[in-house]
C-alpha cells in the first residue's frame, strides 16, 4: 500500500505565536531557576497562612518567590496555645513579630520580610514557628454574673461567658463587653472583689441599648492564687430609677434612637439617674410633628430633624435622665402628630364676572367646598379641569388649584355704566376709604383675595353725589385684594387694593 505524506504549512502569524509562547515558557523556567524557596515547618498547635490569603495552612509547605518580593505570613496559635518562638534560618525573630488581638482565635501574629539571597541559605529560607501550650504558664479568668445580662469577649462571637473560665498567658491584653438585658443595667463590676465600675467604658450603640467594656492586662500581679475573678452585677432598671411615660396624640410612632424594639407610644421606659437617652418621632405620611411636650413644656424647638426616614422625616430628641427634670421620679413625653395641611387655591378666571369662595388651607383627608358665585349678568360655566359641579366638593390630598370660568348670561345686556370710585389710602395697613361719585341707592362692597376667597363684604346707602365709606383692613394679611362695588341696577366696578 502506498504511503501518503502530508506537508504542514504554517503561516507567518502562527510561527510568530509559537515563538512568543516558547519565550514565555523559557522566561518562566529562568524565573523558577532564580526563585527562592520558603520552607515552613511548625512545632505545636497552630497554623501559618499567607497574609490576606485563603489558601489554607502553610505548615509543612514550600512557597517560592522571586528575589526582592515582599512576603508576609500570619501565625495563628490554637486557643490553647501561643506563639513562643519564630526561627528564621535558625535565628529567633519573635521580637520582630507584629501582634494583632482581633483574630478569630483571639490573637494573630504577623511577620513580614523581603525575600532576598542575602537572608537565604543555599537559595532557601526556613520559617519555623513554635507554638507552646498556654497551660504551661497561663492565668484563669473566672466569670460569674449576678442578675440579667451577658458577658462577651470584645469583638468575639463565642457566646455568653457568664459561668465560664477563660485562660490567658502572662501579659496578654484582653477585654470583655457587659450587655445588660433591656430591663437591667450594670451597677457593679467586681474584679478580684474590688468594684471597678468607674473604669468601665460605656457605649450606647449596643443592641440592648448599652454596652459596657472593660479591658485589662492579664498579670499575676493582679491575680489571686494565680486566678482573676470577674463578677458583674446587673440590677433592674426600675430599681431606684426614673420612669419615662410616652403618650402620643395623632398618627405617628416613637422609637428609641438606633433601636428596633417597636413603637413606644403608650409605653413606659425605665432609666437610671444620669443616663443619656434619645427618642425618634416618626409621623405617618399624612402627618407631621407639631408639638413635643416634655413634662407639659413644649420642646419642639429642641428637636433635631432628619429627612432620611422611611416616612420622609424623622425627628429626634435627646436628653439626660435626671431627677431635676422629672416630676415624682417620672418624665412625661407627649408628642403631637397633626394631619398635614394643603393649600386649595380657588379663584375666578375673570374677576369682573364673579368670584369663588372655599379656598384656603385644609388638613389632608378633609373636604373643601368651593362655590363659584357670578355677578349680575353672568353665569358659572366650568372649572379649569372642565368639571361643571357648583358647589364643588373636593377631598384634600395635596396642594391644588381650581379656577372658575364665567360667561355672559344670554338675553341680558350688561350695562356698561362705569361706577366711579377710588380707594384711599392705597396701599394701606389700617383702613381704606371708598370714595363713590355719581351712584345712588344701596351699594354692595365685596373684598376678594387673589385665591378668590371672600374676605369681607358690606352694604351702604349713597344719597349724595359724593359718598364715602370706610373699610377696615387691619386684620387682613399682607397681600393683594380686589374690591368690587355693585349698584342695585347691576353696574359693577373693581379696584385693586394692596395691604401692607
Amino acid at each position: 500500500m502506498k504511503k501518503k505524506y502530508y506537508k504542514l504549512h504554517l503561516s507567518k502569524a502562527v510561527v510568530l505565536l509559537l515563538l512568543a509562547v516558547n519565550s514565555v515558557f523559557t522566561a518562566e523556567a529562568q524565573s523558577s531557576n532564580n526563585s527562592i524557596s520558603i520552607n515552613i515547618n511548625c512545632i505545636g498547635n497552630g497554623q501559618v497562612q499567607k497574609t490576606r490569603s485563603y489558601d489554607g495552612n502553610r505548615c509543612g509547605m514550600t512557597d517560592r518567590y522571586v528575589q526582592g518580593f515582599y512576603a508576609s505570613y500570619d501565625f495563628l496559635p490554637d486557643d490553647d496555645s501561643e506563639l513562643s518562638h519564630l526561627y528564621v534560618n535558625n535565628v529567633d525573630r519573635i521580637n520582630d513579630v507584629y501582634t494583632n488581638y482581633s483574630g478569630s482565635s483571639g490573637v494573630v501574629h504577623t511577620f513580614r520580610f523581603v525575600v532576598g539571597s542575602a537572608n537565604s541559605i543555599s537559595s532557601s529560607i526556613s520559617l519555623n514557628p513554635v507554638f507552646t501550650l498556654r497551660s504551661s504558664n497561663r492565668i484563669p479568668v473566672n466569670i460569674n454574673c449576678t442578675g440579667n445580662g451577658q458577658v462577651q469577649k470584645t469583638r468575639s462571637y463565642d457566646g455568653d461567658r457568664c459561668g465560664m473560665t477563660d485562660y490567658y498567658s502572662e501579659g496578654f491584653y484582653t477585654s470583655y463587653d457587659f450587655l445588660p438585658d433591656d430591663d437591667s443595667e450594670l451597677s457593679h463590676l467586681y474584679v478580684n472583689n474590688v468594684d471597678r465600675i468607674n473604669d468601665v467604658y460605656t457605649n450606647y450603640s449596643g443592641s440592648s441599648g448599652v454596652v459596657h467594656s472593660f479591658g485589662f492586662v492579664v498579670s499575676s500581679a493582679n491575680s489571686i492564687s494565680s486566678s482573676i475573678s470577674i463578677n458583674p452585677v446587673f440590677t433592674p432598671r426600675n430599681y431606684n430609677g426614673i420612669s419615662v411615660d410616652i403618650n402620643c396624640t395623632g398618627n405617628g410612632q416613637v422609637q428609641k434612637s438606633h433601636f428596633y424594639d417597636g413603637n413606644r407610644c403608650g409605653m413606659i421606659d425605665y432609666y437610671s439617674e444620669g443616663l443619656y437617652t434619645s427618642y425618634d418621632f416618626l409621623p405617618d405620611d399624612d402627618s407631621e410633628l407639631t408639638h413635643l411636650y416634655v413634662n407639659n413644656v413644649d420642646r419642639i424647638n429642641d428637636v433635631y430633624t432628619n429627612y432620611s426616614g422611611s416616612s420622609g422625616v424623622v425627628h429626634s430628641f435627646e436628653f439626660v435622665v435626671n431627677s431635676a427634670i422629672s416630676i415624682s421620679n417620672s418624665i412625661s413625653i407627649n408628642p403631637v402628630f397633626t394631619l398635614r395641611n394643603y393649600e386649595i387655591s380657588a379663584y375666578s378666571a375673570n374677576t369682573s364676572m364673579g368670584y369663588v369662595t372655599g379656598g384656603g388651607e385644609y388638613a389632608v383627608g378633609t373636604t373643601a367646598i368651593l362655590s363659584a358665585i357670578p355677578y349680575y349678568g353672568f353665569i358659572f360655566d366650568h372649572w379649569n379641569d372642565n368639571n361643571t359641579e357648583n358647589p364643588r366638593y373636593v377631598t384634600v390630598e395635596d396642594n391644588a388649584e381650581y379656577v372658575a370660568h364665567f360667561v355672559k348670561r344670554d338675553g341680558i345686556d350688561i350695562v356698561d355704566t362705569y361706577i366711579n370710585f377710588t380707594l384711599f389710602p392705597n396701599p394701606t395697613s389700617e383702613y381704606t376709604d371708598i370714595l363713590l361719585s355719581g351712584t345712588y341707592g344701596t351699594v354692595s362692597v365685596s373684598v376678594v383675595d387673589i385665591h378668590g376667597r371672600l374676605i369681607a363684604s358690606k352694604h351702604f346707602s349713597s344719597y349724595d353725589d359724593n359718598c364715602v365709606t370706610r373699610l377696615d383692613v387691619k386684620d387682613f394679611s399682607p397681600g393683594i385684594y380686589f374690591v368690587y362695588v355693585r349698584s342695585l341696577d347691576g353696574n359693577l366696578s373693581v379696584r385693586k387694593l394692596v395691604v401692607k
